[in-house]
């Protein structure tokens, strides 16, 4: 099968090679070696080593430029000239779009006479934001759901997403996005084996990731003298910084600066997997989500995990079997199972064992073969 593929991180090249942010180019490499070509669709930007940390092998891959990345709107409203080029040029079997994203309704409106399918891995209805932004993704969801889902036939990453849209799109196949092989697998029988406990975060500074909830929890415990670090293992997207800058000031005004560490953002692998194996505790208490990659990296490191049961958190993730999920804004809830795991062993060790056992069903190899099945059973292709 020749696979084109386009999501909107953007990557850059470096030395003669393909640099592409890590937890994307580890899903993409796998994708690539099961099939006989992979076109990748991408925006091209200048080379940050702190965002394009994973070296592309180009063996299969084929990256068709689309130029740089312009702002939500224009992307959303306006069309991308380069795209109409590549729709008479490039010859595949199948082109998957991971969505949300503004140029989705472009791609299909190009491409709609070649057999296209979405890979959805979220909602932006679901993501708290400003107004302006909440009316662009509303035109971005009455476009994408009234026009372009319902001819399409769609794979999901969560039963959230699979409920949303059954009923909308001409199929829809629940798959799993991670980013997890078996060489990522650490297990151990128990965390807080020390008097000082490692509580580990990871992901996108932002706020709707509930930072507030996660901060006020943290210097509630501190205050019941527990001896804590509190690691934010990710990055801000915004100018400056400054949503990190933001909540540097509220974890002052908290009083916990002293045992909150920015760990930044860590490649995937090596770099990642090393975080969680010194951390006791994995914690995301978001207001939303698809199904968070990070729970499996944490459940394959044997970190017991606490987490809000949103999105498909709660049809994956069994509570207080696999981990302790609790309700998203609820600080006094995320003290409760926060107190719980540094407390109690038998529970620690059961969500360990569990979690671990669970994370196996979600390996990247298993969840990319399931992908091109569905896509060569979507379209008959071979």
């Amino acid at each position: 099968m020749k696979l084109a593929f386009y999501y909107h991180l953007e990557v850059a090249i470096h030395n003669n090679t393909v640099c592409i942010p890590s937890l994307l180019g580890v899903f993409i490499d796998n994708l690539a070696q099961q099939i006989e070509k992979f076109y990748l669709f991408a925006h091209t930007t200048n080379y940050d080593a702190n965002i394009h940390d994973y070296i592309m092998y180009m063996d299969k891959v084929e990256l068709v430029d689309l130029g740089p990345k312009s702002n939500f709107p224009n992307r959303l409203f306006r069309r991308n000239p380069k795209l109409k080029e590549i729709s008479d040029t490039i010859e595949f079997d199948v082109l998957l779009v991971r969505a949300p994203t503004p140029l989705a309704p472009w791609l299909f409106h190009f491409f709609k006479k070649k057999p296209i399918s979405f890979l959805l891995v979220g909602d932006y209805s679901q993501i708290p934001s400003s107004f302006r932004s909440r009316l662009l993704t509303g035109v971005y969801e009455i476009i994408m759901n009234h026009f372009v889902i319902p001819n399409c036939k769609v794979l999901v990453n969560s039963k959230a997403l699979f409920n949303k849209y059954s009923g909308i799109a001409k199929s829809v196949e629940e798959v799993r996005t991670t980013t997890i092989t078996n060489s990522d697998f650490f297990y151990r029988s128990d965390t807080c084996q020390n008097d000082k406990k490692h509580l580990l975060y990871v992901g996108r500074y932002d706020w709707a990731k509930g930072f507030e909830e996660l901060f006020c929890a943290v210097a509630q415990l501190q205050k019941e003298r527990h001896d804590m670090i509190l690691h934010l293992v990710g990055w801000d997207d915004t100018p400056n910084k400054h949503t990190q800058k933001e909540m540097e000031h509220r974890i002052s005004e908290l009083g916990i600066s002293d045992i909150v560490i920015w760990e930044g953002k860590k490649s995937i692998g090596i770099e990642l997997n090393s975080m969680y194996c010194k951390s006791d505790i994995f914690v995301l208490p978001s207001y939303s989500e698809g199904m968070p990659r990070c729970i499996w990296e944490a459940m394959a490191n044997s970190l017991p995990v606490v987490a809000s049961a949103v999105g498909g958190v709660p049809y994956n993730i069994a509570d207080r079997k696999d981990a302790l999920l609790i309700s998203p804004h609820d600080t006094e809830a995320l003290v409760r199972a926060l107190s719980e795991l540094l407390s109690n062993q038998e529970m620690r060790q059961d969500l360990i064992k569990n979690g671990y056992i669970k994370a196996k069903d979600a390996i990247l190899e298993v969840s990319n073969s399931k992908i091109i099945q569905c896509l060569k059973r979507f379209f008959d292709v071979e």
